[in-house]
């Protein structure tokens, strides 16, 4: 304990790969003694890295005199962990879907709102400025002799919770219109 008298918590706990911007941040948290939440790469005594996230205050006296500051922080190192794992995860499917030419689409059947990809929209030859999020974008680029079948399938996908593999013509936005593969599931 002897080794932390008269150290302020940033040497005891930053290492070398503590980020400049994340002490700066503490810093300036601290110099204008209001309260202020942060988070930061520690080192444990042993050296091993962890990632906090906490929230310090300001105390002062009854005269209005800065007396101390008060922290909490907890362990966030996991958390960081799965992020970056998941960020990591996302830009690889990213670059997946594109090179592959798959687009990504989702219906949420309580509310009707549809969300595609961008790779969705290129495939569609849709404008996403365009894009509305509803049932039509889809419909509207359906070719019409695809309508019955595609709409007779998503409904039975929708009913039965079947996963559904299937072809149909599209009308792409400048007037092409091609075969697509669709695969979905239901949840």
């Amino acid at each position: 304990m002897s080794e932390l008298i008269g150290r302020s918590p940033g040497d005891v706990l930053q290492g070398p790969n503590t980020a400049n911007s994340d002490i700066e941040q503490i810093q300036h948290g601290l110099s204008s003694k209001e309260s202020f939440s942060f988070r930061a790469l520690n080192n444990r005594k042993d050296g091993t890295e962890y990632w906090v996230s906490g929230r310090i205050s300001p105390v002062f006296g009854r005269c209005g005199t800065l007396i101390n500051f008060i922290g909490v922080q907890r362990d966030i190192s996991e958390f960081v962990t799965v992020s970056e794992e998941r960020r990591r995860l996302l830009h690889r499917l990213k670059i997946t879907t594109e090179v592959a030419g798959i687009g990504i689409f989702e219906l949420n059947t309580t509310t009707g709102s549809l969300d595609w990809d961008e790779n969705q929209m290129t495939i569609y030859g849709m404008d996403p400025s365009e894009f509305r999020g509803v049932m039509n974008d889809w419909l509207d680029h359906v070719h019409p002799d695809s309508v019955e079948l595609a709409t007779h399938v998503l409904e039975q996908t929708i009913a039965t919770c079947q996963p559904f593999d299937h072809e149909f013509q599209i009308v792409r936005g400048d007037g092409e219109v091609r075969y697509i593969r669709a695969f979905g599931t239901a949840e």
